[in-house]
């Protein structure tokens, strides 16, 4: 499920930097574009982490951002990342550890309703 959100971030990082030539990007301008729009993937309304755990929009957002910096702190990527080649495998990658954490984080507050026991409901 997490990849499939971050194939739709990446996608649109690799979109807003479209040029001819091969697409690198600096790791930090990357990074900063992750982290400054997951939270609009994780969080938005009808969401599977607003949806399943009581939590609002800001403390939704604070989290995705702690969340994204303690996985990219954890993470060893390129100076340079070839957004063609690997934009969407380090964005699928971050994405899970992100959505791996907050599902641990909110497990103590998730609903039992049954579109969220299964998470392949929300394929």
């Amino acid at each position: 499920m997490f990849f499939l959100v971050f194939y739709s971030l990446v996608a649109g990082f690799v979109t807003a930097n479209e040029s001819k030539k091969r697409m690198l990007a600096n790791r930090g301008k990357w990074q900063s574009y992750i982290k400054k729009n997951m939270s609009s993937v994780f969080c938005h309304d009808g969401g599977y982490f607003r949806s399943c755990f009581p939590i609002d929009l800001s403390e939704c957002k604070t989290s995705v951002i702690k969340t994204s910096q303690d996985c990219f702190s954890s993470m060893k990527f390129p100076d340079k990342i070839d957004l063609d080649r690997h934009g969407i495998y380090f964005g699928s990658k971050v994405g899970y550890c992100v959505g791996q954490k907050l599902e641990s984080d909110l497990q103590n507050r998730k609903s039992r309703d049954s579109k969220c026991v299964d998470p392949r409901k929300w394929l």
